[in-house]
């Protein structure tokens, strides 16, 4: 799937878009204070990327996530400095673990802040996980 936004433009790719064998329905109880929005349990992407061939830059990386109250069913990518935000509609599921995420930006070689956050089938939407990638 990919989306072109002016000045930055992310591309999200889950492999398989979340083949049903990692999903559960039986989760463990969660120590979040806040059960009833999803939570990101752990986003592993690299901290520095340098430009492909093409001239973008491809972040690969891994997501994991859970919800006790109801399935997940969004991934958003926000880019504050430019207001940009991409959507990706998953397949909805209570729990993702370690799936794959590939994400492309085309801009000039910056340093570049992120927020990653999840929704859930109701719309109620996780905290944002905020990163820096550096684009070289």
């Amino acid at each position: 799937m990919t989306r072109t936004l002016p000045h930055v433009a992310p591309v999200f790719s889950l492999a398989s878009i979340f083949s049903l064998a990692l999903f559960t329905t039986t989760l463990a109880a969660c120590s979040s204070p806040d059960t009833k929005r999803p939570v990101i349990d752990d986003l592993d992407l690299p901290d520095a990327v340098s430009a492909d061939p093409d001239g973008a830059f491809t972040l690969k990386g891994t997501i994991s996530f859970h919800d006790d109250s109801e399935p997940v069913s969004l991934l958003k990518l926000r880019i504050p400095s430019s207001g940009q935000t991409l959507s990706l509609g998953l397949q909805a599921s209570t729990k993702g673990e370690r799936l794959p995420i590939t994400i492309r930006l085309a801009g000039a070689p910056q340093t570049l802040a992120y927020e990653v956050s999840i929704v859930s089938t109701s719309g109620v939407e996780s905290a944002s996980l905020q990163q820096d990638v550096s684009l070289r």
